[in-house]
């Protein structure tokens, strides 16, 4: 079945730009309806002659309206028309490792900056790796901006040379062999060593700090900075990777990265009529609501989502390719 035809916004005439002038030759072809959804696009060497340019200026103008949703490319065949919807919006590709209260708290935030400059389609690799690879794959030209979420993966790096660099956004974390890449991250080991060293006083008065890694997703630049920080001031110090078999002490504090560890040494807690922040300390990672609620609040390290979200639409809408370092604080409440 043919597709129905959309109503057209026409694109504003911007500069004069060689390969502008392509583009708006196509936009008042599907305006005017003499390329309708399904029609082929003049031929490469039609609009080189046409306009007087080279062959390379056609082909960026045709990726461009590709990239827009306007163009698809047939192996073979040349360019038909996919779409008769012009407008200035970005197209985003969103691709999130997982949706979870503070993710959910960046995307909103995100969303709200755009407005209606941007259509944001939002995806989930779920640490899988060949999510990861086939996401990319299948939406590689179809975007103007690429904004990524990676993880651990071995060939991260290699799946996004498919795409233009330029096009691609790092979110939340920074991988080493992503350093070169624009990206709105945080730096987790500094995050954590300054929130420690910040609550020093505060963590004194327990004999013993306790980290609760979980390890794979996680970031083990927090694992560092709280190695350093307990080697720095001799504290006594151990890391752990489940709570399953361990049983709270008065007197410890732990540092908890999972939210289930959290809910899980919450409710050990309670069993043994431990009081929280007096017996034993928690300090959490990435702050919520609920976390200034439960227990009578309890401290955090995190850094601001809002902020993030913000940020990252600014980088979207005025393709500004930078590096932006969105730093951490700590969230001082009853259970240091």
């Amino acid at each position: 079945m043919a597709k129905k035809a959309k109503k057209v916004k026409r694109k504003g005439k911007s500069n004069h730009l060689k390969y502008q002038k392509v583009k708006n030759s196509i936009y008042d072809m599907v305006s005017s309806g003499e390329l309708k959804i399904g029609d082929k696009a003049p031929s490469l060497v039609d609009m080189k002659d046409r306009f007087g340019v080279s062959r390379d200026t056609v082909i960026l103008a045709y990726n461009n309206l590709k990239k827009e949703g306007v163009l698809r490319a047939v192996s073979g065949k040349g360019f038909f028309v996919e779409n008769v919807i012009l407008d200035n919006k970005e197209k985003v590709f969103l691709l999130f490792d997982e949706l979870n209260s503070f993710k959910e708290t960046l995307y909103n935030s995100f969303i709200e900056s755009v407005g209606d400059d941007a259509s944001v389609d939002l995806f989930f690799h779920n640490f899988s790796e060949k999510q990861f690879n086939s996401l990319i794959e299948d939406n590689k030209d179809r975007y103007s901006t690429y904004i990524i979420m990676p993880s651990y993966f071995n060939n991260t790096r290699e799946i996004l040379e498919t795409i233009e660099s330029k096009n691609i956004i790092i979110l939340d974390q920074i991988q080493p062999d992503l350093v070169e890449y624009p990206a709105i991250y945080q730096n987790f080991y500094a995050d954590t060593l300054k929130a420690l060293v910040q609550g020093a006083n505060y963590i004194r008065k327990y004999n013993k700090l306790i980290m609760v890694h979980p390890g794979g997703k996680e970031p083990y630049g927090r694992v560092e900075a709280f190695e350093s920080f307990c080697d720095q001031n001799r504290f006594d110090s151990e890391i752990i990777d489940s709570l399953d078999t361990r049983e709270p002490d008065i007197g410890e504090l732990y540092l908890i990265i999972s939210d289930s560890d959290l809910v899980s040494l919450i409710k050990k807690l309670e069993s043994s009529n431990y009081s929280v922040g007096e017996d034993v300390g928690i300090i959490s990672y990435n702050d919520m609501p609920l976390k200034e609620i439960i227990c009578g609040g309890i401290t955090t390290i995190s850094t601001n989502f809002v902020t993030m979200g913000k940020r990252l639409g600014q980088m979207v809408l005025k393709r500004d390719r930078v590096r932006i370092e969105n730093s951490s604080q700590l969230i001082l409440r009853k259970s240091l």
